[in-house]
């Protein structure tokens, strides 16, 4: 008996955030990134975290199986000016099905930015070139979403660059999954400014066809008092997809009176 694949490709929205798919490279190197915004800091800086995702099957490898690239992340304004830059180089070993993920945060502030992406194989120089375009407004009580493969508890003095607090993060920076492979997607959102306050939360995931395929019933918490910012994880089950297609997943906060935040 065969088992039937479904691609799942998700777009994210939150609070009042339209969704975003997640961008493509463009070259000989394919790879994904994704975008979420967050506050950092005691005085609430905009932070812009760039998620990236490259299938091992698009790097070459060497004698012993490792696998190089250098990634440049570059965020420009309007005028073309540079407002944030990134270069790091990641080795890996090569395994076939498996994917490198990394995660970088550069400095925004509000207004249209456009993030370019370039990976190199340092192997070979190939190269592959992702570009998107961004609109940054200041995301007021709730961050945007990050999707995630998995989470896991960090081991002390971890220097991981998916570090969020305790946790380690894997982005799935493609946003696309495979059912019934992978059976959940996990998601990180911060609060912010609402200590001392109770918050009922929906999460949920609608088809191809609008249609609710998937959905929690209402959770209500309490904002621990004093609270700056809080962290937000959940899952979600992607078994009840039936099709391939595009989905997407919804996450709604409101009070215990039903208002919507």
């Amino acid at each position: 008996m065969s088992i039937r694949q479904v691609a799942v490709m998700l777009a994210a929205a939150s609070a009042g955030y339209a969704g975003q798919l997640a961008t493509p490279g463009r070259g000989d190197v394919r790879f994904s990134i994704d975008t979420a915004l967050f506050r950092y800091g005691i005085d609430h800086a905009l932070m812009l975290e760039v998620y990236q995702e490259i299938p091992l099957e698009n790097l070459s490898r060497d004698e012993n199986g490792l696998s190089s690239f250098t990634t440049v992340a570059v965020l420009t304004g309007g005028e073309e000016d540079t407002l944030a830059y990134e270069a790091w180089r990641s080795e890996t070993q090569w395994a076939s099905g498996r994917s490198a993920v990394n995660s970088v945060i550069l400095p925004v502030t509000p207004g249209e930015r456009v993030l370019t992406v370039t990976v190199t194989d340092n192997l070979n120089g190939l190269l592959g070139t992702a570009t998107r375009s961004i609109i940054v407004e200041d995301p007021g009580h709730f961050s945007e979403l990050e999707l995630a493969r998995t989470l896991m508890p960090a081991q002390t003095g971890s220097g991981s660059t998916l570090l969020k607090g305790g946790l380690i993060v894997f982005p799935a920076a493609s946003n696309t999954f495979s059912v019934p492979g992978e059976t959940r997607v996990y998601t990180y959102q911060e609060i912010y400014d609402l200590g001392g306050v109770t918050l009922r939360r929906q999460t949920g995931i609608t088809g191809p066809d609008g249609r609710v395929v998937f959905a929690r019933p209402f959770q209500e918490f309490l904002v621990p008092e004093g609270a700056n910012s809080v962290s937000m994880v959940d899952s979600l089950d992607l078994l009840p997809a039936r099709v391939s297609g595009l989905y997407s997943l919804f996450i709604l906060y409101s009070t215990p009176q039903g208002d919507t935040l």
